[in-house]
């Protein structure tokens, strides 16, 4: 029984070392990896003062931004992924490559009825840059 014990010993204790917690990348997680892009922007909200003057500029309000999210939509427009705002209107997030559409929600500011959201394009390993302009129509 010990002479079992002890080759058992001596074959399995290598492995418990480099089976478990091994940090190899397999093939199809590096695909995946290639198959991915940025999309980075920025959302502006404006004007937020009845008069704004060029030298006394109108602060941006921080909550407006807090209060709204970018929808990143796939071409049937259904839901891919909501983006937080910064307080400055700024987003970036990873998306698969492909085409898609850019909506800020909810559609609660602005003039009209809200813009057609905006379509863009994610390649594998770059990064796409949109503005997204919303007129609240203050004056």
């Amino acid at each position: 029984m010990r002479k079992f014990i002890f080759v058992f010993v001596a074959i399995c204790f290598p492995f418990l070392f480099t089976s478990c917690g091994s940090a190899t990348v397999t093939a199809k997680e590096r695909l995946a990896a290639a198959e991915v892009g940025f999309l980075e922007g920025q959302v502006s909200i404006g004007p937020n003062c009845p008069v704004e003057k060029a030298d006394e500029p109108c602060d941006r309000d921080e909550q407006v931004y807090a209060a709204h999210k970018l929808a990143v939509l796939n071409p049937d427009r259904s839901l891919a992924k909501e983006v937080d705002l910064d307080a400055r209107g700024n987003f970036r997030t990873e998306l698969a490559a492909g085409s898609y559409l850019a909506d800020v929600v909810p559609h609660d500011i602005g003039i009209g009825s809200p813009p057609d959201p905006k379509p863009f394009e994610i390649l594998a390993g770059q990064t796409t840059t949109i503005t997204i302009d919303i007129d609240t129509g203050i004056r």
